[in-house]
């Protein structure tokens, strides 16, 4: 199996970072065969009536936070010649992954074990485990 087109979700996390390290490591060699779609997923919220009376676009704002949380990884990959696409969504974050590897061809998702906060430790990476156990392509959970 060729591993040419890989999803590879990102939250800023430790694990997350192991998940680029492990990209690099499998396009090592072969960086003009690989393209990486980087993807953060931002849940929505509704904003207290204390926030939304300061008249601020919060989607815009979270747009705004996913790039810039995606702009470490995403220069890394490309430093190392790996084409790299930098996409950011809103919704559930297990579900947009599933759909973002549905919407374009993907030969792998490599993702960390945990994502950020506590809560998200206590279950041992809901998100990972949603995804591997639903996705239709091969997961790799670095830890």
């Amino acid at each position: 199996m060729r591993l040419r087109r890989i999803l590879l979700p990102f939250d800023g996390s430790t694990h997350a970072a192991r998940a680029v390290d492990l990209v690099l490591g499998l396009c090592e060699g072969k960086e003009t065969d690989c393209h990486v779609r980087l993807v953060y997923v931002m849940q929505p919220f509704t904003p207290t009536p204390e926030m939304a009376s300061l008249d601020i676009d919060w989607h815009a704002q979270a747009e705004k936070e996913g790039q810039a949380i995606l702009s470490e990884p995403a220069a890394r990959l490309k430093e190392k010649g790996i084409a790299v696409d930098v996409i950011t969504a809103l919704g559930d974050p297990a579900q947009e992954i599933i759909l973002q590897s549905k919407d374009e061809p993907t030969d792998l998702i490599v993702m960390g074990s945990r994502g950020l906060g506590r809560f998200t430790e206590l279950f041992l990476g809901s998100v990972s485990q949603k995804v591997l156990h639903h996705a239709q392509v091969p997961v790799l959970i670095a830890r």
